[in-house]
């Protein structure tokens, strides 16, 4: 082949290659524009799946997480109640009780240390209760403790919170099942037969601005609690159809509040709702299943975490993530029972896994790795 007619051929091998490229790079985009579309409206299929280290394992129902001033991770477990049966509350329900549940931290270099020991834990039906919420507010931890919904015949195992002292000793602040029982809230009082645990059912804790913020997933309230004790309701539902869980403060000073939606708890019925301090609310997300937690990361993109997909199916929870456009990511699925989220300052993400039936202690906290690119971005960065 003479010179003239090898240039030539080089000439459309190169501008046919030219032309595949830009056709494959028009066909990405456009498919990259079709996934936006439907992102908006449900959660992506090409999201990446995210690396999931373990960092603290061997964990009995672990509900809370938190990070300290110290930057150590602090895990609140509900704990595996006991061997001792009960009848409790106003309706004589089988409960078993006894001391198991615990406050742990876990350092910068893994070593894991009790804060709180043998803190009331209780089992009824497919629920275990202990600690449920852990929160710093300036260099003090408090906790929530979800074990007082019925009368057990010990008063130490009332809904409370308390404050944790660096010596493990705790200081009582309220008295949260006495305040329910005292002053039922709105969904007490208008439909007693759905708002049936007399005490409450206490899940979610936060602080914000010095105060202290909690939710009751059964008396659908939101309460301020005060470092002193005081308590005010920022938020009552008039019925037992909303189930709230997972509380966090957002960048924007409101608080922003899981909810599973009334029972059955089907796909289409949980959301996140904004609630500002004046008790003013309105919904961000919806529709999310069984939505158990949530949190902001450093540039305000929200994460949601969802329990399960219906009536607590093991291994079909989900970690999702909307940007600020409205795209929604699937980072996680099939999840066993997840229950908590944390941001630590190291810009990581950390998830409860096991949180639920996890007697056996197999309750674990993971990072979640979230600097993988989907495979759509990495086909576009090799281009």
């Amino acid at each position: 082949m003479s010179v003239k007619a090898r240039a030539a051929a080089s000439r459309t091998v190169g501008s046919a290659g030219g032309r595949i490229r830009v056709v494959l790079v028009a066909l990405l985009l456009l498919a990259g524009a079709a996934v936006l579309l439907v992102t908006r409206a449900r959660p992506s299929a090409f999201a990446a799946s995210p690396t999931l280290r373990p960092v603290v394992t061997g964990l009995v129902n672990p509900r809370a997480l938190v990070f300290g001033p110290d930057g150590a991770l602090y895990v609140g477990e509900a704990g595996r109640a006991g061997p001792t049966a009960v009848r409790a509350g106003l309706d004589k329900v089988h409960y078993h009780i006894g001391r198991s549940a615990r406050i742990l931290r876990a350092d910068l270099h893994g070593t894991v240390t009790t804060v709180a020991g043998a803190l009331p834990s209780v089992h009824w039906g497919d629920d275990t209760y202990g600690v449920a919420g852990l929160a710093f507010f300036g260099p003090h931890l408090y906790a929530l403790l979800g074990t007082g919904g019925r009368d057990v015949g010990d008063p130490g195992y009332a809904n409370a919170v308390l404050r944790v002292g660096q010596d493990g000793a705790l200081t009582p602040i309220a008295n949260l099942t006495a305040y329910n029982r005292q002053q039922p809230p709105r969904a007490r009082r208008l439909d007693p037969a759905r708002t049936d645990v007399e005490g409450g059912v206490p899940f979610g804790f936060a602080a914000l601005h010095g105060r202290l913020y909690a939710t009751d997933g059964n008396q659908e309230t939101v309460t301020e609690i005060t470092p002193s004790g005081g308590l005010r309701r920022l938020l009552e539902y008039p019925a037992s159809d909303h189930v709230l869980t997972g509380i966090t403060p957002g960048p924007d000073g409101a608080l922003y509040i899981c909810e599973f939606g009334p029972a059955p708890h089907g796909p289409d019925t949980g959301m996140i709702t904004r609630l500002t301090l004046d008790g003013q609310r309105s919904t961000v997300w919806s529709p999310l299943p069984a939505v158990i937690a949530v949190a902001f990361d450093p540039a305000g993109r929200l994460y949601a975490l969802e329990f399960s997909t219906g009536q607590r199916v093991p291994h079909s929870g989900r970690l999702l993530r909307r940007g600020p456009d409205g795209q929604v990511e699937v980072l996680a699925s099939g999840l066993n029972f997840p229950t908590a989220l944390a941001f630590g300052p190291d810009g990581s993400l950390y998830m409860t896994l096991n949180g639920h039936r996890s007697e056996n202690a197999s309750g674990q906290v993971v990072q979640v790795d979230l600097t993988r690119r989907s495979p759509l971005q990495q086909i576009l960065d090799h281009l």
